[in-house]
């Protein structure tokens, strides 16, 4: 899997290491910087695998067909204010989509609420995990002190067409760790090629 960040707000700067990008959020009080986040995950048609990277020139993980395969896309820098942050998809089509504009990869239900062991090939088509397969994302606050994660955005949920708020600071914060995975399990069978979707992260000022 693989996610290409383009900056389209100047107060957003990209910094690309493997497999991680870092959307550092600038040390001030904006009152809104949102930025697209390109994910994309890459089923190799002769091996079956998948290859999750930050940006598509940069040498990722690679696992075998059926294991749950991730990225990471770590949040840094500092706010002046107390922020919340949040994600939404940027149209209403929540797969990811293949480039023969037919074949998806379902997103997860946005309140599916999947610990990291029942995200899992093993458990394809068991309670909120679809047996053709899905995508979805979970949010860490790390060591963040004063970052809280919302509701069971700990968990791996689907992103959905509307914002939700993942995290939130109730004051200024040092960003320390925090950060989105994203995660795609698939059948053995799933269609091998690349298979991507756009969400748009948002960070926003926020008082308690």
């Amino acid at each position: 899997m693989a996610k290409r960040i383009t900056k389209i707000i100047a107060a957003l700067g990209v910094v690309a290491g493997l497999g991680i990008a870092a959307l550092p959020i600038s040390s001030y009080a904006a009152e809104e910087s949102s930025q697209d986040v390109t994910v994309r995950f890459t089923i190799n048609e002769t091996t079956g695998t998948v290859a999750p990277s930050c940006e598509s020139n940069t040498a990722g993980s690679t696992g075998a067909a059926g294991e749950a395969i991730e990225g990471t896309c770590d949040l840094g820098g500092s706010s002046n204010t107390g922020i919340q942050i949040k994600i939404k998809d940027k149209d209403s089509t929540t797969a990811a989509t293949h480039t023969d504009n037919t074949t998806t990869i379902p997103a997860l239900s946005g309140t599916a609420n999947l610990t990291d062991s029942a995200f899992a090939f093993a458990n394809l088509g068991t309670g909120n995990l679809p047996s053709g397969g899905a995508w979805g994302y979970k949010f860490t606050a790390g060591s963040t002190a004063g970052l809280t994660v919302q509701g069971n955005y700990g968990n791996w949920n689907g992103v959905t067409a509307s914002d939700v708020t993942v995290a939130q600071a109730d004051a200024a914060v040092n960003m320390n760790g925090a950060k989105f995975d994203f995660r795609a399990v698939t059948p053995v069978s799933q269609k091998p090629g690349v298979y991507s979707d756009i969400v748009v992260v948002t960070v926003t000022t926020y008082t308690p």
